[in-house]
C-alpha cells in the first residue's frame, strides 16, 4: 500500500514525509531543549500542514505528547519555546488560508467532512476497521500500537501516544473520509512500523540461541520478506499500463478544442482532461458527491443544477460510463 501511494499524483505522500520529520525534530528538541530545536519542529510540522491540513492532527499530537514528556501542560502554556513552535505549525496554513480565501478567492466554503452522527453508527467502526485491514492489516496495526508502549524512553512512548491520539481524533472529525479514502491511512505506516521495530526489538533481546545464527536467522528472514514484498509491489505495478492515458485524454482535448466549453463527469473530476488535454472542464457530481452532500443534509433541484452546469457549454462529456448508469435522471436528460 505504501509502495503504491507513494508513487501517486497527490499530496499525501509528501505530507506523510514531513510528518516524519516533525516527529523527529520534535523527538531532538524533548531531549535537549532549546529555542532553535523548538523552531526546527514548528517550521517542519507547518510545512507538513501546508502540504495537506489532515497533517494537523498528527503534528499537534506529536506536540502534545512533547509537552507531556518534557514539561507537564500547565508548564508547557508557560513556555516560550512551545509558543514559537506552535505558531511557526500554524503560521504556513494559517497565511495560504488567508490569502486563497479572502484574496484571491478559489478557496470556496462548503466542503463537508465532519459528520458526528456517523459516531452513533456501528457500521462506521466496521468500515474504518476494514480500511485499516485493506490498507495495513489490522493485526499488525494492533501489534505496532502495542509496541510503541515497549519503546525503552519514556518520552518517545508519550510523544508517539499523542500521535496515536492525533490518528483517533483525525477519524473522527472526519469519519466519512477515514473510513471511505484509503489514503487517509497512509500517516500510520510509519507509526507502525515505529512500534513494530520496538516489538521486534523486544523479541530480539530475549532469542535464546547463540548471536552469529540469530544475526543470520533475522537477516536471511528480513530478506526474504523485503524481496516478496517488493515482487508483489512490481507485479501490481506492472498489472495495468497507464501510457495510454496520456495519449487518450491528449486526443480528447485535440477533438474538442481549445476553446471547448465543456460541462462533464470525468475521471478525477476533469483532472485528467486539464492536465493532458489541455480543456478545464466544469464537473458534475458523481453519486458518490451527492451521498456525501445528503448526509450534510443538502438537497439538489436537478433540473436547476443541470441548466446551471450547462449554461453556455458546447459539450457534456462522459467518461465515467458507469457513474453515468448511477445517475438515471441524467441519463435521461442528456439522451
Amino acid at each position: 500500500f505504501a509502495a503504491a501511494a507513494s508513487r501517486a499524483f497527490m499530496p499525501d505522500p509528501l505530507m506523510v514525509c514531513l510528518i516524519i520529520f516533525t516527529w523527529w525534530a520534535v523527538l531532538r528538541w524533548t531531549q535537549e531543549p532549546n529555542m532553535r530545536r523548538a523552531i526546527t519542529a514548528g517550521l517542519l510540522g507547518g510545512l507538513a500542514i501546508l502540504c495537506k491540513f489532515n497533517a494537523a492532527f498528527f503534528v499537534a499530537g506529536a506536540f502534545a505528547g512533547a509537552a507531556l514528556a518534557g514539561r507537564g501542560m500547565r508548564r508547557a502554556l508557560r513556555d516560550p519555546q512551545v509558543w514559537a513552535a506552535g505558531l511557526l505549525a500554524v503560521l504556513p496554513y494559517s497565511l495560504y488560508f488567508i490569502y486563497a480565501r479572502f484574496i484571491a478567492g478559489y478557496l470556496e466554503p462548503g466542503t463537508f467532512r465532519f459528520f458526528p452522527q456517523l459516531w452513533r453508527e456501528p457500521a462506521f467502526y466496521l468500515r474504518w476497521t476494514e480500511a485499516i485491514n485493506g490498507t495495513l492489516n489490522l493485526e499488525w496495526t494492533v501489534l505496532g500500537l502495542v509496541g510503541i508502549f515497549l519503546l525503552p524512553h519514556q518520552k518517545a512512548r508519550l510523544l508517539l501516544g499523542g500521535v496515536w491520539l492525533g490518528y483517533f481524533l483525525c477519524g473522527m472529525t472526519l469519519p466519512y473520509h477515514i473510513m471511505t479514502h484509503d489514503y487517509y491511512q497512509l500517516p500510520l505506516v510509519p507509526l507502525v512500523g515505529i512500534g513494530l521495530a520496538a516489538a521486534a526489538n523486544v523479541l530480539w533481546q530475549n532469542l535464546q540461541m547463540g548471536s552469529r545464527l540469530r544475526d543470520g536467522l533475522t537477516v536471511a528472514l528480513l530478506l526474504f520478506g523485503i524481496g516478496i514484498n517488493a515482487w508483489t509491489v512490481r507485479v501490481k505495478l506492472k498489472e495495468v499500463d497507464y501510457r495510454g492515458e496520456a495519449v487518450f485524454w491528449q486526443r480528447l482535448g485535440s477533438r474538442l478544442g481549445p476553446d471547448a466549453r465543456v460541462a462533464g463527469l470525468t475521471h478525477d473530476y476533469g483532472f485528467r482532461l486539464a492536465y493532458w488535454g489541455w480543456v478545464q472542464p466544469e464537473n458534475w457530481m458523481t453519486s458518490g458527491d451527492y451521498a456525501l452532500r445528503q448526509l450534510a443534509g443538502q438537497e439538489y433541484d436537478f433540473d436547476a443544477l443541470f441548466e446551471q452546469v450547462t449554461a453556455g457549454k458546447d459539450y457534456f462529456l462522459v467518461t465515467l460510463t458507469s457513474e453515468l448508469d448511477n445517475q438515471p435522471w441524467l441519463k435521461n436528460k442528456l439522451y
